[in-house]
């Protein structure tokens, strides 16, 4: 990248950010997956990772809300078979377990954390049924130890500002763009 042209910088990081993305209209080949059960899927698991944030120290993760919806939607919008209702709420927590854990490949988590995972479904299902879920999410996705598939709107959010604010700093600017980064992210639920 040159670092006087700015065009050339623009496109460099559009084009990133669209190669992360998951297809544009993935819900429409998840017939059960609409609008309205998203953003209560969404709500939900923001809650969920919040819960696990506040038990938790090693788990306070800044990126772990924007990282559980991006494993949420990669997944749906990479897996070819439908997902039944029924499933979405397994799959939910099973991508906050991995978003909560970036660096830790499914043997090292903890069984402990799938069964509270389980916990906060009420019973919608076991932490058995969440790990198996995870499975299967680190296998569509290829996910390895380190690398979660997708860099989320905090990542681009912080690269950007630190290319453009190498001589001015601001840290307005930072909490400005990270707030208006946390409402997209509400918006999309």
């Amino acid at each position: 990248i040159e670092k006087d042209s700015s065009i050339s910088w623009f496109r460099y990081y559009q084009e990133r950010i669209l190669s992360h993305l998951p297809e544009r209209c993935y819900m429409k080949s998840q017939q059960h997956l609409t609008v309205s059960i998203r953003a209560i899927l969404i709500n939900w698991l923001l809650a969920v990772v919040d819960e696990f944030q506040q038990t938790n120290e090693a788990m306070r993760l800044p990126l772990a809300h924007h990282q559980t919806v991006a494993l949420f939607d990669s997944y749906c919008s990479n897996l070819p078979a439908i997902i039944q209702t029924s499933e979405l709420q397994t799959i939910g927590a099973a991508c906050a377990v991995l978003a909560l854990h970036p660096d830790q490949g499914l043997d090292a988590i903890e069984r402990a954390c799938f069964d509270k995972a389980s916990f906060y479904t009420d019973g919608a299902c076991t932490g058995e049924e969440i790990l198996r879920a995870a499975r299967r999410i680190a296998e569509v996705l290829r996910l390895r130890p380190g690398s979660l598939p997708a860099d989320t709107a905090c990542v681009h959010i912080d690269r950007l500002l630190s290319a453009m604010q190498k001589n001015y700093p601001a840290s307005s600017t930072h909490c400005l763009s990270h707030y208006l980064g946390e409402l997209a992210l509400q918006a999309e639920a």
